[in-house]
């Protein structure tokens, strides 16, 4: 449960920090001209090579500006705004879609709503939360509202790079499907198309346990084992329930960041309901399985795929066998 920081005081800290995060390391572009709906403005922007991304941090008169896009302005005269994640002063409004909010741990995170702006048919909150891979969805409460929100990460986490990274990226790719007409049928009736989405990747290495940082560094994991199983020889793809499988339709994989105990029950259940007859389900951890939980995957038929983190990325122990079995 997470709920609104709404002080003026604390969103202003927790703006500072958010802002931080972002440019440390990023390279500034001064005087960029930005597209800003019909018009554009100059404004100072922070490319970070690393992730390939630019962002832009401001004030109005009610909010701040976050501003995000993916054109490198080395070598463009205009940049695109691919989507913002303005936050108010204070207070809640449903007019801008970011928010920051107070986690159970007493951290700052930044939120956003899922709406996403583009002026044509198909192109919605409701849409994006289908299409969108890796989404966060946690309860947010406060200022007498309750909403469902993105959680994209602590504001003071290095992990955030990457989790914004991924966010501003999903969302381009979400515009670019609605503008050639190919948003997958995900987006409104609950299929999805036999393809692999790529989730946000990153090369560096965090501290994973049961938080929120290691739930936005998911797609790093699902993106890793998606090249590796195909570097194997197998197709896969995935969809909103599921993590990824393989086309042929022989596994399907669950991948958690952790190994508490909500999360074993979270993933064995998640298998149990999206497998299909004959599949092998397997369930995709950070370190060995909880002796505990051993006979009871046994008698399930699931199988345990470990990975650990090596040189940043995650290394998987034993997908080569499991995959020949």
């Amino acid at each position: 449960m997470f709920r609104l920081i709404t002080n003026r005081a604390d969103v202003e800290r927790a703006f500072a920090s958010f802002q931080r995060t972002m440019q440390r390391g990023a390279r500034l572009h001064r005087d960029q001209w930005v597209g800003w709906r019909p018009q554009a403005l100059q404004l100072d922007v922070r490319w970070n090579d690393e992730r390939q991304f630019w962002c832009h941090f401001g004030s109005a008169k009610k909010r701040y500006w976050c501003d995000f896009g993916v054109q490198d302005p080395a070598t463009t005269d205009k940049l695109s705004i691919t989507v913002e994640i303005n936050v108010p002063h204070q207070g809640a409004t449903g007019r801008v879609a970011g928010a920051f909010v107070r986690g159970a741990d007493g951290h700052s995170y930044i939120a956003h709503s899922g709406k996403i702006g583009g002026g044509r048919k198909g192109i919605g909150k409701s849409a994006f939360s289908n299409f969108c891979r890796g989404g966060n969805w946690h309860t947010v409460t406060g200022d007498g509202v309750s909403r469902e929100m993105m959680i994209l990460g602590r504001v003071d986490h290095p992990s955030l790079v990457d989790s914004i990274s991924h966010f501003t990226r999903e969302v381009a790719r979400f515009k670019k499907a609605g503008e050639d007409d190919a948003l997958p049928p995900s987006s409104t009736k609950g299929a999805h198309a036999e393809t692999f989405n790529a989730e946000f990747s990153g090369t560096k290495t965090y501290p994973l346990g049961g938080s929120v940082e290691a739930e936005c560094l998911h797609g790093v994991v699902v993106d890793e084992l998606a090249r590796t199983v195909e570097k194997l020889g197998l197709a896969v793809a995935n969809d909103r329930p599921r993590d990824l499988y393989t086309r042929d339709r022989r596994f399907l994989f669950e991948v958690k960041t952790d190994i508490s105990t909500t999360s074993l029950y979270c993933g064995i259940g998640q298998l149990s309901v999206h497998g299909a007859e004959g599949q092998s389900l397997v369930l995709v951890i950070p370190g060995a399985v909880l002796a505990k939980f051993k006979k009871a995957l046994s008698y399930l038929g699931i199988l345990v795929l470990e990975y650990r983190w090596k040189e940043g990325r995650p290394n998987f122990l034993n997908l080569r066998s499991l995959l020949s079995a």
